[in-house]
């Protein structure tokens, strides 16, 4: 018996040439959708970055507090200040929480949906700079006259 294929390795099949070029194309990595992907995974990256950061300095402005003396009842100082302050803090922990958790998800699914997942951590970020800026006037609301 001779060897059909000079090369002695067994090779598959003849298929015909709709399916040769579908299962191509099928094995193929679509560029533009890699693309897309790298590129919303480092925007992730710098969201989860500047989240972890913003989040950590929120707790230094806990020392608002320490302006408080005898006979100073207004703003963070009255017991109702320091429950607003400390809620606020915790609100603003969840808005960031939730955008970063949140966009990370909508990044797998509209990967997994062959949809634009750029736009998700752009939009979280968004999100992120509102809150910063309610959080801020909330802490400057607060402050001791």
């Amino acid at each position: 018996m001779s060897d059909p294929h000079p090369s002695g390795l067994p090779q598959a099949p003849p298929t015909s040439a709709g399916d040769s070029t579908a299962s191509a194309a099928g094995d193929r990595v679509d560029g533009r959708a890699a693309a897309g992907l790298v590129l919303s995974l480092v925007l992730w990256g710098a969201l989860a970055f500047g989240t972890l950061t913003v989040g950590f300095l929120a707790l230094f402005f806990g020392m608002l507090s320490d302006g408080c003396y005898e006979g100073v009842d207004d703003g963070i100082c009255s017991d109702a200040g320091g429950a607003i302050f400390f809620g606020a803090v915790l609100a603003f922990w969840a808005v960031l929480a939730f955008s970063l958790i949140g966009s990370l998800v909508m990044i797998v699914l509209s990967h997994k949906r062959r949809r634009r997942a750029w736009p998700w951590p752009l939009g979280a970020a968004l999100v992120d700079v509102v809150a910063i800026v309610l959080f801020l006037v909330v802490v400057a609301s607060l402050s001791p006259s």
